[in-house]
């Protein structure tokens, strides 16, 4: 995932989204490969001082979308969230 949602809905609410002025510009929603090598430098006090995942949790199975949040929480100082996840309903 580059630095915007593939499909354009979602580049669409991402840019919607009424972010703090001050993180505007932080990344948003980067890949796996640049969040890993950011997660390996904050060892070394290296980490982003803040992330930005728009719309790019809830289309991932639970446990991919929780490992992506979490490599965020590691990589960054501040990590910004705007998603949603339908509720499943049992019959």
């Amino acid at each position: 995932m580059s630095d915007c949602p593939s499909h354009f809905w979602q580049a669409l609410f991402a840019r919607g989204v009424p972010w703090p002025e001050a993180s505007a510009h932080a990344p948003l929603n980067p890949d796996l490969q640049r969040l890993c090598a950011v997660s390996d430098a904050t060892a070394r006090n290296a980490a982003l001082p803040c992330v930005r995942l728009a719309f790019a949790l809830w289309h991932l199975p639970e446990d991919q979308a929780q490992a992506r949040l979490r490599l965020a929480l590691q990589s960054a100082e501040t990590v910004l969230v705007a998603d949603f996840k339908t509720g499943r309903t049992q019959s």
